[in-house]
């Protein structure tokens, strides 16, 4: 996982002990075509790190939106502020992803605080300056 870890843009420059702690909480999930990660409506527990694979997102209308490829990553402004998807994401090809819970997510900010600036500091950036209103 440390090699992949690499990759996704949010933990560019952090250091080989703060990606050894972070690996230790991420779990392998693997999604076949058709099945949904994400339910508008409903509340994430966890959020997901695309290893391989495609997913397609869906707005309030069922109109595809985007496509998430390798380093992509799902859940985590919902599971963040601990409110609702606004969107469905549905695997188009079978992915491999990394699971990070909320439980786990706890632990990690305790020993790497950097790691929730990172994921505020990206969801600063694709949703706006008051994406944390959303509640």
């Amino acid at each position: 996982n440390k090699h992949f870890l690499d990759k996704v843009p949010m933990f560019i420059g952090a250091d080989a002990s703060a990606l050894m702690i972070i690996n230790q909480f991420l779990t392998h999930v693997v999604v076949t075509p058709g099945e949904f990660l994400v339910r508008s409506g409903e509340i994430s527990e966890a959020m997901f790190f695309v290893i391989a694979g495609d997913l397609k997102v869906f707005n309030g209308e069922g109109e595809m939106v985007a496509e998430l490829i390798e380093g992509s990553v799902v859940g985590e402004v919902g599971m963040l502020l601990n409110t609702p998807a606004v969107s469905d994401v549905q695997a188009k090809t079978t992915c491999d992803l990394l699971q990070l819970t909320r439980q786990d997510f706890g632990s990690i900010v305790e020993v790497f605080p950097a790691f929730k600036g990172k994921l505020v500091s990206r969801a600063e950036k694709l949703y706006g300056k008051d994406w944390d209103k959303w509640q």
